[in-house]
C-alpha cells in the first residue's frame, strides 16, 4: 500500500495465486522454454474509515503494477495481476531435483 488518505488503511495479509499458462506439463519444465505464469495477488486491507489510495506490487522478475483503490471501512480485498513470462522466470526445484532460485 503506497499511500492512502488521512483515514489510513493497513494490509492484513497477502495471498498470491500462480497459474501456469501452458498445457498441463507431463515432463519437467525448462527455464526460458515454458509458457510462463499468470499471477493474481489478493491483498486484504483493513480500514477504520473509508479512504482511497494507491496499491502497488513490485516483483523480482521485471513485472509490476500499481492501481488506485477505494477502501471501504472495515475489511476489503483487492486483486493485483501480473504476467510472468518464461524469459523472466527461473524455475524452482525441490531439494535434490535442481536449483532453488530465489527472488528478493
Amino acid at each position: 500500500l503506497v499511500s492512502t488518505g488521512s483515514a489510513g488503511a493497513s494490509i492484513t495479509h497477502v495471498v498470491p495465486q500462480i497459474f501456469y499458462q501452458g498445457q498441463y506439463p507431463i515432463e519437467p519444465l525448462v527455464d526460458g522454454e515454458h509458457a510462463g505464469f499468470h499471477v493474481d495477488v489478493k491483498v486484504f486491507l483493513s480500514a477504520a474509515k473509508a479512504t482511497s489510495g494507491e496499491l502497488s506490487l513490485a516483483t523480482g522478475f521485471a513485472a509490476g503494477v500499481a492501481t488506485k483503490v477505494v477502501v471501504p471501512a472495515g475489511e476489503s480485498v483487492h486483486i493485483l495481476t501480473v504476467e510472468a513470462p518464461a524469459k523472466h522466470i527461473k524455475l524452482w526445484w525441490p531439494t535434490g531435483m535442481g536449483k532453488q532460485n530465489l527472488y528478493g
